[in-house]
């Protein structure tokens, strides 16, 4: 995947916790519910990965490869992560995966693929991705 914006990234905060820099979140799940799994990747090159289970959210250890530029007029993240560990116990190309992504700064959200209306970590909002066989 690759999540762009053209801006000044010099403008962009890069300093604090991964949810106040300007970042791009991404929620990947199987179904519109729980269990889920939460990336964040910061112009500060800082990237984070989360599961969300219905009595924690806890730190996870996702296979992936990313890629965080800032160029003159963008900023660009390149994410690669393996089928078999995008959401908890993996999905198989066929299968309806449930995604979003938001554009954030000091943990607000500046924009999104598809809008909640009720908070971004709202699985049962998030818009579907036909993984094609």
């Amino acid at each position: 995947m690759m999540f762009q914006e053209k801006c000044n990234p010099a403008k962009l905060e890069k300093n604090g916790n991964i949810f106040i820099t300007d970042a791009w979140e991404a929620f990947f799940a199987k179904q519109r519910s729980i269990p889920y799994n939460h990336t964040v990747s910061s112009i500060s090159g800082g990237h984070e990965a989360f599961q969300h289970t219905a009595v924690a959210i806890d730190p996870l250890k996702l296979k992936q490869n990313v890629s965080i530029k800032a160029e003159k007029n963008s900023w660009t993240v390149y994410l690669a992560i393996p089928l078999d560990s995008l959401v908890p116990d993996g999905i198989k190309p066929g299968e309806m995966l449930y995604f979003n992504v938001i554009r954030t700064s000091h943990a607000k959200a500046l924009g999104c693929w598809i809008p909640t209306f009720a908070g971004y970590l709202t699985p049962e909002r998030f818009g579907q991705v036909w993984l094609e066989k």
